[in-house]
Parts: structure tokens; sequence; C-alpha cells
């Protein structure tokens, strides 16, 4: 069985943690740019894009998290990229599974977690939104060759809802060792 490759965007405080956090509990292995920035320069974004080397930075962040996700679909491992990817470009090379050795086989999905302004403003996030409708471009599966899957994360209920269709989507078979 070949692994899962799972792409998150979204707005930032759409919930995309959220979900990868709960796909982790369905046998995920999860990398997010978030982590990846804490881990090599102890910045959180948008800080990190406004300081010093920002450019060299970011394309750290992603090499580091684009190395590990390769070694994770090496090793079978269903892999979910927390990021908000917000460019078709950025969402391709996500995607992207080929190597030196060349491509690693493997099930992609791209889930577009759909959130209110309004909601966005209440979790704080308010200040993002100019900045990100400048520079979003709508998903799309017809770009990127696999099914683009879209929830939404306004409320409790929303969210429930789509943790039933993601558990349902993606539940795999997990190994139980024999007594």
């Amino acid at each position: 069985m070949k692994p899962m490759l799972v792409i998150l965007t979204a707005y930032p405080g759409a919930g995309k943690t959220t979900i990868s956090r709960y796909m982790q509990t369905l046998g995920f292995a999860r990398v997010g740019t978030d982590d990846y920035r804490r881990m090599l320069f102890d910045q959180e974004y948008p800080d990190i894009i406004a300081g010093q080397d920002a450019e060299r930075k970011e394309g750290a962040v992603f090499s580091m998290l684009n190395g590990d996700k390769i070694e994770l679909l090496a090793n079978n491992w269903d892999v979910i990229v927390d990021s908000t990817a917000s460019t078709h470009e950025l969402r391709r090379y996500l995607l992207d599974t080929r190597t030196r050795r060349g491509e690693i086989p493997a099930d992609k999905y791209v889930m577009h977690i759909m959130t209110r302004d309004e909601e966005l403003i209440a979790r704080g996030r308010g200040d993002a939104i100019e900045t990100w409708n400048k520079s979003w471009q709508e998903p799309s599966s017809l770009l990127y060759g696999c099914p683009v899957l879209r929830y939404y994360n306004n409320t409790p209920c929303e969210r429930q809802d789509a943790f039933g269709d993601i558990s349902e989507r993606f539940k795999r078979k997990l190994w139980v060792p024999s007594h």
C-alpha cells in the first residue's frame, strides 16, 4: 500500500494545526512550517519574514521540511504537511515526491481548510487577512493532479464534521501485534 501525502492549505488561524494534530491520531507523521521556524530560528511567522535573512531562512525551513517529508514517505509513513501554502507553486513543491533515485509513489491530496474572515478575527488572526488576500491562490485539483478536499472550520460542529469525514477517508488498518 502506498503512503499518503496530504498538504494542508489555509489562512493563518484557520485550524490547520488542529486538523494536522488530529490526523496524527490516525497514524500520520506531521511536519509543519511553524515547527521548523521555531526549531531552526526560534521565530514565528510573520516575524521571520520581516527580519534579516528572511528569504534564506524560509528556504531553510522548506528545505528541512521537504527532506523530512521525503524520508518519512520513503519509509512508508503517511505524512501531513501543515503549511499555509498559499500559492500553486508552493503546493506543487510540497506535493513533489521526486528524489535522486526516482519518485516515491504516494497517494496525494490537498486539503483546504476554509474559515470566514469573522472567525479568523475572533481567533486573533485578523491581521493576516489583508496580507493573504493579496497572495492567496484558490486550490485546484486540475493544477495538482490530485484531489482537493475542502472542509469548513468556523464552528465546533463543522470541525467535528471534518474530523468524521477525515477519519473515514484516511483511516488505515493499524497493525496490531498478535500475542
